[in-house]
């Protein structure tokens, strides 16, 4: 039964940590290992505080836990959380390092919210529930109301609040959500905790730039798509024929390749970088290698359409941003960016440049 699992120490340490108080990772443990170790974290409920100490009960034992001016508290849901906010009975994760004597120095101390667990990636979104995905695609469903709380980023937010803490979740996000259960597999959910969002689709694209301007261009793709390109402090630019480029540095009419994020707005690049003209020829593609026939490389594009390229001596391969590489180098499965120019043959392709990408 959900509500009777037990959930791994490195889950609610990570917790902490998606609330932006943990600093470095924690390495993951299983749940039989052993309660406590050097730089790393404990969790159980406290059965005692003198001074400065906790006595925490971790499984079948207690353990001194000792904080001092360099610990840090938190609490969701409160600001400037003390020693003082803390009491006896509070279920507890911390972190810290184990010292000769045997206590636990703890750098930062979680109270966890009260009540029972689930855990799972969100399926679905409605005003007054959210549907996860639990252990082993199990369907768990959670009944919010306007007062549950919702925990990312370093904030809490109401779920009814402004800003709604319905809006800051997403499909795929993975959570915690803390309450009482109503079945085994519904909960009424006053907290919920959200793991790091999932990554936004990812998007490489090769076209001609349109238009631009200070921090955004558009680009007509070689499938013939329109869209959008945004830029920020975090994109990377790359141009042959300029040191350090910025946007600034390319004009209607260059082909690039752009790397980046699929949002509502665009694709927000991570990488933009000129394809010089007597590369391209007009034709450049990214894709996977199906098959390598010789010096032929077989490949399907991102838009599914089947190619050859037709490798010679003048092909340049590369593996990485720099590493020269050779056709031994590639095999089927590898995801490429290639340049070159079309021949005779439909389909066929003669390679200026094979790139190998992550």
């Amino acid at each position: 039964m959900l509500k009777k699992a037990q959930i791994p120490l490195v889950i609610l340490l990570t917790l902490a940590m998606l609330l932006r108080v943990m600093g470095t990772a924690v390495a993951q443990e299983p749940e039989s290992a052993r309660p406590l170790h050097a730089r790393r974290g404990m969790r159980g409920e406290i059965t005692a505080i003198s001074g400065s100490a906790l006595t925490v009960a971790v499984r079948d034992r207690e353990i001194s836990v000792q904080t001092n001016d360099d610990t840090q508290f938190h609490i969701i849901g409160q600001d400037g959380a003390a020693l003082a906010d803390f009491q006896v009975g509070d279920a507890i994760a911390g972190r810290g390092q184990r010292q000769d004597d045997g206590a636990f120095l703890a750098t930062l101390i979680v109270r966890l919210p009260d009540g029972e667990m689930a855990l799972g990636r969100i399926a679905a979104i409605g005003d007054a529930f959210v549907t996860l995905n639990g252990r082993d695609g199990q369907p768990i469903t959670l009944h919010v109301t306007g007062d549950t709380l919702v925990a990312m980023r370093g904030q809490t937010f109401a779920w009814g609040g402004d800003p709604a803490g319905q809006t800051m979740l997403r499909e795929g996000m993975r959570i915690a959500a803390f309450g009482e259960w109503g079945s085994d597999d519904e909960m009424d959910a006053h907290t919920l905790i959200s793991a790091r969002a999932p990554r936004p689709p990812r998007r490489e694209m090769v076209g001609e730039i349109n238009s631009l301007d200070d921090s955004s261009f558009t680009m007509t793709t070689l499938g013939g798509d329109e869209v959008t390109v945004l830029t920020d402090e975090n994109t990377r630019f790359r141009h042959s024929d300029v040191d350090a480029p910025t946007l600034a540095d390319f004009v209607a009419g260059d082909r690039v390749v752009v790397v980046g994020q699929v949002t509502d707005a665009g694709v927000l690049a991570r990488l933009v970088a000129y394809v010089p003209a007597d590369r391209l020829n007009g034709r450049a593609a990214i894709g996977e290698i199906t098959a390598i026939n010789e010096n032929n490389i077989e490949m399907t594009t991102r838009n599914g359409r089947a190619i050859t390229l037709i490798t010679n001596e003048e092909t340049q391969f590369r593996v990485g941003a720099n590493g020269a590489a050779a056709l031994a180098d590639f095999a089927p499965g590898d995801r490429i960016a290639v340049t070159g120019r079309a021949t005779d043959v439909e389909n066929n392709f003669i390679a200026a440049r094979v790139a190998k990408r992550g």
